[in-house]
Protein backbone atom coordinates (compact mmCIF):
# COMPACT_ATOMS: atom_id res chain seq x y z
CA UNK A 1 0.00 0.00 0.00
CA UNK A 2 2.42 2.42 0.41
CA UNK A 3 4.56 1.83 -2.18
CA UNK A 4 1.76 2.14 -4.49
CA UNK A 5 1.25 6.47 -3.57
CA UNK A 6 -2.71 5.63 -4.02
CA UNK A 7 -2.69 6.31 -0.29
CA UNK A 8 -0.19 9.48 0.14
CA UNK A 9 -2.66 11.41 0.98
CA UNK A 10 -4.07 9.97 3.43
CA UNK A 11 -4.82 11.66 6.66
CA UNK A 12 -6.81 9.12 9.31
CA UNK A 13 -7.57 5.18 9.08
CA UNK A 14 -11.17 4.68 10.14
CA UNK A 15 -12.59 1.42 10.72
CA UNK A 16 -15.87 -0.03 10.23
CA UNK A 17 -17.87 0.24 13.28
CA UNK A 18 -19.14 -2.69 15.39
CA UNK A 19 -22.50 -2.03 17.65
CA UNK A 20 -21.76 -1.41 20.90
CA UNK A 21 -23.55 -4.88 21.72
CA UNK A 22 -22.10 -6.74 19.19
CA UNK A 23 -18.80 -5.55 21.25
CA UNK A 24 -19.83 -6.66 24.37
CA UNK A 25 -20.56 -10.14 23.60
CA UNK A 26 -17.48 -10.41 21.13
CA UNK A 27 -15.24 -8.32 23.36
CA UNK A 28 -13.15 -6.76 20.45
CA UNK A 29 -13.53 -5.41 16.33
CA UNK A 30 -12.35 -7.24 14.31
CA UNK A 31 -11.48 -4.58 11.37
CA UNK A 32 -9.67 -2.54 14.37
CA UNK A 33 -6.10 -4.59 14.51
CA UNK A 34 -6.03 -4.07 10.43
CA UNK A 35 -7.24 -0.72 10.44
CA UNK A 36 -4.55 0.00 13.04
CA UNK A 37 -1.69 -1.74 11.26
CA UNK A 38 -2.48 -0.03 7.82
CA UNK A 39 -2.17 2.95 9.85
CA UNK A 40 1.10 2.31 10.97
CA UNK A 41 2.60 1.55 7.43
CA UNK A 42 0.91 4.38 6.33
CA UNK A 43 2.22 6.73 9.27
CA UNK A 44 -1.03 8.48 10.12
CA UNK A 45 -3.64 8.05 12.70
CA UNK A 46 -6.43 5.68 13.14
CA UNK A 47 -9.43 6.74 15.10
CA UNK A 48 -11.87 4.39 16.03
CA UNK A 49 -14.28 6.81 17.85
CA UNK A 50 -15.18 8.82 14.02
CA UNK A 51 -17.34 6.74 12.86
CA UNK A 52 -20.27 5.05 15.29
CA UNK A 53 -22.63 2.30 14.89
CA UNK A 54 -26.29 3.40 16.18
CA UNK A 55 -28.09 0.26 15.04
CA UNK A 56 -27.64 -3.28 16.65
CA UNK A 57 -28.27 -5.01 12.78
CA UNK A 58 -28.37 -9.13 12.88
CA UNK A 59 -25.67 -10.84 10.39
CA UNK A 60 -25.69 -10.36 7.24
CA UNK A 61 -24.86 -13.71 5.76
CA UNK A 62 -28.13 -14.84 4.21
CA UNK A 63 -30.00 -11.75 3.14
CA UNK A 64 -29.63 -10.60 -0.20
CA UNK A 65 -28.08 -7.22 -1.32
CA UNK A 66 -31.34 -5.47 -1.10
CA UNK A 67 -31.82 -6.80 2.71
CA UNK A 68 -28.69 -5.88 3.55
CA UNK A 69 -28.87 -2.79 2.32
CA UNK A 70 -31.94 -1.59 4.46
CA UNK A 71 -30.33 -3.79 7.25
CA UNK A 72 -27.31 -0.98 7.15
CA UNK A 73 -28.96 2.37 5.67
CA UNK A 74 -29.03 5.07 8.84
CA UNK A 75 -27.22 2.91 10.94
CA UNK A 76 -24.12 4.75 11.48
CA UNK A 77 -23.20 8.46 12.56
CA UNK A 78 -20.13 10.59 12.71
CA UNK A 79 -19.58 10.86 16.73
CA UNK A 80 -17.13 14.44 15.84
CA UNK A 81 -16.59 15.84 12.43
CA UNK A 82 -13.67 17.75 14.25
CA UNK A 83 -11.07 15.06 12.92
CA UNK A 84 -12.25 14.38 9.27
CA UNK A 85 -13.55 18.00 7.94
CA UNK A 86 -11.90 18.30 4.88
CA UNK A 87 -9.55 15.10 4.67
CA UNK A 88 -8.70 12.31 3.13
CA UNK A 89 -9.88 9.21 5.44
CA UNK A 90 -9.41 5.08 4.76
CA UNK A 91 -12.05 3.20 5.80
CA UNK A 92 -11.63 -0.20 6.59
CA UNK A 93 -13.10 -3.16 6.72
CA UNK A 94 -12.53 -6.80 6.79
CA UNK A 95 -14.93 -8.09 4.02
CA UNK A 96 -16.91 -6.73 1.14
CA UNK A 97 -19.75 -8.40 -0.21
CA UNK A 98 -22.60 -6.19 -1.59
CA UNK A 99 -20.72 -3.40 -0.59
CA UNK A 100 -23.72 -2.02 1.72
CA UNK A 101 -21.85 -1.49 5.17
CA UNK A 102 -19.26 0.44 3.34
CA UNK A 103 -21.71 2.22 1.37
CA UNK A 104 -23.47 3.54 4.43
CA UNK A 105 -20.52 4.30 5.77
CA UNK A 106 -19.44 6.00 3.20
CA UNK A 107 -22.71 8.46 2.78
CA UNK A 108 -22.50 9.97 6.16
CA UNK A 109 -18.57 10.86 6.03
CA UNK A 110 -19.25 12.32 2.64
CA UNK A 111 -22.80 13.97 4.74
CA UNK A 112 -19.43 15.84 7.34
CA UNK A 113 -17.77 16.98 4.45
CA UNK A 114 -14.59 14.44 4.17
CA UNK A 115 -12.49 15.81 0.91
CA UNK A 116 -11.61 12.59 -0.24
CA UNK A 117 -12.81 8.72 0.74
CA UNK A 118 -10.89 5.63 0.22
CA UNK A 119 -10.95 1.96 1.03
CA UNK A 120 -9.35 -1.23 2.06
CA UNK A 121 -10.08 -4.54 2.77
CA UNK A 122 -9.20 -7.75 3.63
CA UNK A 123 -11.61 -9.61 1.19
CA UNK A 124 -13.78 -9.14 -1.62
CA UNK A 125 -16.59 -12.14 -2.24
CA UNK A 126 -17.02 -12.41 -6.03
CA UNK A 127 -21.13 -11.94 -4.95
CA UNK A 128 -20.50 -8.05 -5.58
CA UNK A 129 -20.06 -8.97 -9.40
CA UNK A 130 -23.03 -10.61 -9.96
Amino acid sequence: MKSSMLFDTVDLVVPVPSHKKRMKKRGYNQVLSFAQAIANVLEVPCNNLVLIKTKNTKSQVFQTKEQRWKSVVNSFKINTNEFIYNKHILIVDDLITTGSTIEACAKVLIDAEVKNLSLATIAITSSMFR
